[in-house]
């Protein structure tokens, strides 16, 4: 009996002395805890800033002039081609003219042909089939100008790329402050932040934040030798504007809050005209004195432009 009872207690002792480490191993025994030493550092030196992710390279649409959208497509998120048409404004009225336009030309034409056939017979004859043959010239130009004017409202993608956010819905007036699309390839990503202007002079060498340089003054002079009315001075700088505003979009240069640059509110433009020959009414673009008006400026500003992104990249 004494034997048993010895191999009883000893089992039991084994058994109570195997729960206990089980216990403390799991339950009581404390974590192991890596530890280490904290050092004074130049926190002072840090520059902080707020800033919005978006791609490295993409592009803003906006309509050239304020007019009424008729047609805007539903295609956020979906990849576009360079060209493609996103949108159109209210066009009724430039087709219209338009329509007018060849069905003017289309008259001359007819007209120009029966000139022709009787040029040979007499002097009065030729000089007028070169009459006839010099407004079928205008009136080509006038056509080509008003298709220019058509595709300028029309929205069309810059760049391949993806519509990576739409604005505005169909019957909305927008304008040139506007934006509508925001088009670019989804990849590679940039950080662009604002950097407090206190805290850029602590930036380590070869860091350097981004920032955008902003458009400087455009003033235009324009003198056209003719008798042009005061309406159609004041039309015509409403010509130079547009022109230099479609040039500024084409160029993508953009102000210091991102929008594309107009300088319509600081540039100054004048339009003068000598007096003399001949009468000039309107000042539009489809006009003959706007359209020379037109050229003039584009090719001017185009240059100018072009020179003064060379000198500042």
């Amino acid at each position: 009996m004494k034997v048993k009872h010895l191999i009883a207690t000893g089992i039991l002792a084994i058994a109570a002395i195997g729960a206990g480490y089980y216990a403390y191993s799991n339950f009581l025994y404390p974590p192991l805890v890596t530890t280490s030493i904290a050092n004074l550092a130049p926190v002072s030196e840090a520059v902080y800033g707020t800033g919005t992710v978006e791609p490295e390279r993409w592009a803003k649409v906006v309509p050239l002039q304020r007019r009424r959208l008729v047609e805007l497509c539903k295609c956020e998120g979906q990849v576009v081609k360079s060209g493609q048409i996103l949108g159109r404004q209210d066009d009724a009225e430039e087709r219209s003219a338009l329509e007018q336009m060849e069905i003017n030309s289309g008259q001359l034409e007819r007209d120009l042909s029966r000139a022709e056939k009787e040029r040979d017979k007499s002097d009065a004859a030729r000089t007028e089939y070169e009459q006839r043959w010099t407004k079928l010239e205008e009136a080509k130009s006038r056509i080509a100008a008003q298709k220019v004017r058509l595709d300028s409202l029309l929205l069309r993608a810059p760049l391949d790329g993806m519509v990576l956010r739409r604005d505005g819905e169909v019957g909305e007036i927008a304008g040139p402050t506007d934006v509508l699309f925001w088009v670019g390839p989804p990849a590679p990503m940039q950080v662009v932040a604002e950097i407090n202007e206190e805290e850029i002079n602590r930036i380590a060498a070869g860091q350097t934040p981004l920032g955008v340089w902003a458009p400087s003054t455009i003033n235009a002079i324009v003198v056209v030798d003719g008798a042009a009315e005061s309406a159609a001075l004041v039309n015509a700088v409403m010509t130079v504007t547009e022109v230099k505003t479609s040039l500024l979009a084409s160029a993508d240069l953009r102000c210091d809050d991102g929008q594309i640059a107009s300088g319509t509110s600081t540039d100054a433009v004048v339009v003068a005209a000598t007096g003399r020959g001949p009468q000039c009414r309107f000042g539009g673009p489809i006009s003959d004195f706007g359209w020379v008006v037109a050229r003039a400026a584009r090719e001017a500003l185009d240059s100018g432009i072009r020179r003064w992104m060379a000198e500042h990249p």
